[in-house]
């Protein structure tokens, strides 16, 4: 594949999302990782692991970033799909 849903760009951007938020650089990361986990979002499915992976490290970094209330929002919504994921045996 190849374009902008190529796997490997797409753990490109990821992994500049982590060192970004590593570095304090909350707002650069928290629109990768929201652009990250939309694009897994369309390839894999909403409650598929990797996008809920990413969308956990979404909330991560606002939390970090102390924006706690869009945190609690991200962290409700990993929660919800990854609750979706187990009962239904996936």
């Amino acid at each position: 594949m190849v374009g902008a849903d190529d796997p490997e760009l797409l753990r490109a951007r990821y992994r500049q999302a982590v060192c970004l938020g590593e570095t304090g650089e909350h707002a650069q990361a928290s629109r990768l990782w929201a652009g990250v986990a939309e694009d897994r979002a369309r390839l894999l499915g909403l409650d598929h692991r990797e996008t809920l992976d990413v969308r956990y490290d979404q909330a991560r970094n606002l939390e970090r970033a102390g924006e706690f209330v869009e945190a609690a929002r991200w962290f409700g919504e990993v929660a919800a799909g990854r609750e979706g994921v187990i009962s239904s045996g996936a």
